[in-house]
């Protein structure tokens, strides 16, 4: 009897020890890991360009005419990627404007010169009726009649009159032709502009990702997928718990089963908004050498942020 109570005893023995290394262990697990000052900060973390990865689109309304490039093309800033289906309009309704002034700058050059004949005529004819009355009050005024006295000075009258209508219509004119030429000028820099809408260009130097838009589809559910890749980074995730440990321009090592080889980087910018319900922050770390990166990008890897 007392060697089955040793037994029963032993056997209770061993369930409390095995229910408190069960018990330890859980601890173990689901405890957060605190970092000491000295012990490099894990996170995870994904490679991104750091322009950010642009999904260009068209104007509204508008579909694909032509697509310029193909994926992995390196292109420089202002390259057509592709052409809309407004394109032939927005060329015409340019082609008309454009008409339309030099239309307007040829019929002034041909307005204004004729005005300047008949300012230069009335120019002469004023100095002849000048000199005619003055020659002729210089006579005595016994030889003077004075019905041709006035006629003179009447013709000259005229003749000063004729020739300040011919100033003012040649001011007319640069008025008219001013103003016409700047309402021409921005309708002409506004049709360029809207011309320039109907192409998708390279906002930058960078890399033509994917293109999901195909010809003839539609212009505004996306066309070009394209980034900067020359310069990478990577968007972690840290313990709430180790994000006040982290300073801006700390060093960080980048690891991944695809990257040849880790990469260095620095930490350029820590998130201040923790999100509750995952107990994490979001901190950005630039890397000194993107070339590798730049192969994977949206992989996730390991970070290392040295201490």
């Amino acid at each position: 009897m007392t060697k089955i109570k040793d037994k029963s005893m032993k056997i209770k023995v061993k369930s409390v020890i095995r229910h408190v290394s069960l018990l330890v262990l859980f601890i173990t697990l689901t405890a957060p890991a605190h970092s000491d000052e000295n012990t490099a900060i894990g996170a995870l973390g994904t490679l991104w360009p750091e322009s950010g990865i642009l999904h260009l689109s068209g104007t509204p309304g508008t579909s694909i005419s032509s697509i310029e490039v193909k994926p992995e093309d390196s292109v420089l800033q202002g390259t057509v990627l592709a052409r809309l289906s407004n394109r032939p309009l927005l060329e015409a309704e340019l082609r008309a404007v454009q008409t339309e002034y030099e239309i307007l700058v040829s019929d002034h050059t041909h307005n204004r010169r004729i005005l300047r004949l008949v300012l230069d005529n009335n120019t002469v004819h004023l100095k002849r009726a000048d000199m005619s009355l003055q020659k002729y009050l210089k006579l005595s005024l016994n030889a003077q009649v004075t019905t041709l006295r006035e006629q003179k000075q009447n013709t000259l009258r005229d003749a000063r009159h004729a020739l300040n209508v011919s100033e003012a219509k040649i001011e007319q004119e640069l008025a008219a032709f001013g103003l016409n030429k700047k309402k021409l000028e921005l309708q002409i820099k506004t049709s360029q502009l809207s011309l320039r809408s109907s192409e998708i260009v390279a906002p930058f130097d960078g890399m033509v990702i994917d293109i999901p838009g195909k010809v003839g589809a539609s212009s505004s559910t996306g066309v070009i997928v394209f980034a900067d890749i020359s310069k990478m980074m990577v968007k972690c995730e840290v313990y709430e718990g180790d994000i006040g440990k982290i300073k801006m321009g700390q060093k960080a090592t980048i690891s991944g089963k695809s990257l040849k080889d880790d990469i260095e980087g620095d930490v350029v910018q820590i998130g201040r908004e923790i999100d509750v319900a995952r107990r994490v922050a979001t901190l950005w770390v630039s890397l000194k050498n993107s070339e590798d990166a730049s192969q994977y990008i949206g992989m996730e890897v390991s970070v290392s942020i040295n201490p």
